[in-house]
């Protein structure tokens, strides 16, 4: 039986719990969660009738040793590293899938990357648009169509923490490295996050892939939440994205739907991680992806190299 600990059990690391539980083939499930406040809702999810195919169990506090076939990191940012370098001096996991942000310095990256090859680990960011089956149609209708451009509108959608999986779903649908990450047409300054000791960041933010390809993130400080996303090709056609309404609109005004898939709709993930044919974002493409939105960021809240950027 296929041994998974879930480290992280808030708002994300729930949804991986749905998901885990909706695997097809059972599996010994360790949910490590050290905020007691969240055992309510954890044990009322895994007494329902879904999770009777696998052994779950819920603990405060991470084990020091193993067996573990696939770790899942999903809490917030700052105590990640440190997590990992836990995992690969005792557990050893085979497959590693970890949130994002995901480090707040370079030097945390660096760590958790070196610590994971150490061990041999594979190890992948969970940017699940490239589960979609939406995003693969259309990468797979615009392969010869060049550079492929993106822009995303909308509010209150969480710029600080989310740009990284738009400046993933840029290389994934381009097949092209990310080259530059530009933070200077944020809005001055930030705003306290509602989750305790992270920031907001509003205004816009834009990237550059070495094949021309451009993003462009513009997040307002509205009321609403709102998200709209715009695929641009090198020969003027664009598609429009409504990913709440699960619908796309082509340039000539045709609309048909456009598939997503939540976190907790994908329990295909642990076990393409454990067989080594995921399709979130290799943990080498993350880490670039990563070094240069901090690098943007720590220019914009005036940190030096070594302080961490205050998003997750």
């Amino acid at each position: 039986m296929t041994t998974i600990w879930l480290i992280g059990c808030g708002n994300i690391g729930f949804r991986h719990l749905q998901a885990m539980l909706a695997m097809p083939e059972p599996a010994d499930i360790l949910i490590i969660e050290p905020a007691e406040a969240l055992h309510a809702r954890i044990t009322t999810e895994i007494a329902k009738p879904q999770a009777a195919a696998h052994r779950v169990s819920l603990v405060a506090a991470m084990p020091p040793s193993g067996p573990v076939d696939l770790a899942v990191v999903a809490t917030s940012a700052p105590p990640r590293a440190a997590i990992v370098r836990a995992l690969t001096e005792g557990p050893r996991p085979r497959a590693v899938v970890l949130e994002k942000v995901l480090a707040q310095t370079d030097a945390e990256l660096q760590s958790m990357a070196a610590d994971l090859a150490a061990i041999g680990s594979t190890a992948h960011v969970n940017c699940p648009r490239r589960y979609f089956p939406g995003y693969q149609k259309l990468r797979a209708a615009l392969a010869k169509a060049g550079p492929l451009s993106i822009e995303v509108t909308g509010s209150q959608f969480g710029l600080g923490s989310n740009a990284v999986h738009f400046l993933d779903l840029l290389e994934y649908l381009n097949d092209s490295t990310l080259t530059l990450v530009d933070a200077t047409g944020l809005d001055k300054g930030s705003r306290d996050s509602k989750r305790a000791g992270f920031q907001e960041i509003y205004g816009t933010l834009e990237a550059r892939l070495a094949n021309g390809a451009g993003l462009r993130v513009t997040c307002a400080d509205e009321p609403e939440l709102v998200l709209h996303l715009k695929v641009s090709t090198a020969d003027g056609r664009s598609f429009t994205i409504d990913e709440a309404g699960s619908r796309i609109t082509g340039h000539e005004g045709e609309a048909e739907t456009f598939e997503i898939r939540f976190v907790s709709q994908i329990p295909e993930i642990y076990a393409d991680a454990l067989a080594g044919h995921c399709d979130l974002t290799p943990m080498a493409d993350s880490l670039r992806q990563h070094a240069l939105y901090l690098g943007a960021l720590r220019s914009h809240f005036g940190l030096a190299s070594d302080q961490p950027v205050p998003v997750s």
